[in-house]
């Protein structure tokens, strides 16, 4: 019963809230359902929140200097530090490893490497692989701590220009569907915040 009363919600909602656009007399009716919508970049890469994106972009913080939120930047650094840091110190170790098991098995016993009498093959292919795979890590999380620097910056510029105010209403209406989609007779409300 209540999955039947969210569909009719949520069919309601989305059925009365789309309105056809009609003509006007200064443009002509032929061109009325052929506008051009901007492209997503374009639309994502304009005002303020888009210069805040646009800022970090190119220089992480930058964006959240522009949104006077300046206390953030340190933890933009410390992010992306930590994890270059984390590239650097795994792909370092991931060279180590992997010299020595290249030596290990171009000359077998014979090797001069590191860490001979200290652990066996199969061991250092063990460590070589561990820090394969965090230095292909952290390269992904730096990107993800690039990208997020991005994100914060637009998202808190939207929210900086939300309109916060404290007369919010909200109207409810009921609605009744005739034969809507083949369902039937159904009941539902409309719900308007002003």
């Amino acid at each position: 019963m209540i999955r039947y009363i969210l569909f009719l919600l949520f069919i309601s909602s989305s059925a009365f809230a789309q309105e056809k656009p009609t003509p006007s007399k200064d443009v002509d009716s032929t061109t009325v359902g052929k506008t051009k919508s901007p492209s997503a970049l374009k639309v994502l890469f304009s005002g303020k929140p888009g210069k805040a994106l646009t800022y970090s972009l190119l220089l992480p913080g930058a964006g959240q200097v522009y949104n006077k939120r300046i206390w953030k930047v340190p933890f933009v650094y410390a992010a992306l530090g930590g994890s270059i840091y984390g590239i650097y110190f795994n792909k370092k170790e991931f060279k180590r490893f992997d010299n020595a098991y290249n030596s290990r098995l171009d000359y077998g016993e014979n090797s001069n490497d590191e860490f001979k009498n200290i652990l066996s093959t199969n061991g250092i292919y063990q460590y070589r692989n561990y820090y394969d795979y965090y230095y292909q890590l952290m390269t992904v999380v730096t990107v993800g701590v690039y990208l997020l620097n991005g994100i914060e910056a637009f998202v808190d510029r939207h929210l900086q220009e939300f309109n916060i105010t404290d007369d919010i209403s909200l109207n409810t209406h009921p609605v009744i569907f005739h034969e809507y989609a083949g369902l039937g007779v159904g009941l539902g409300v409309t719900l308007n915040f002003k």
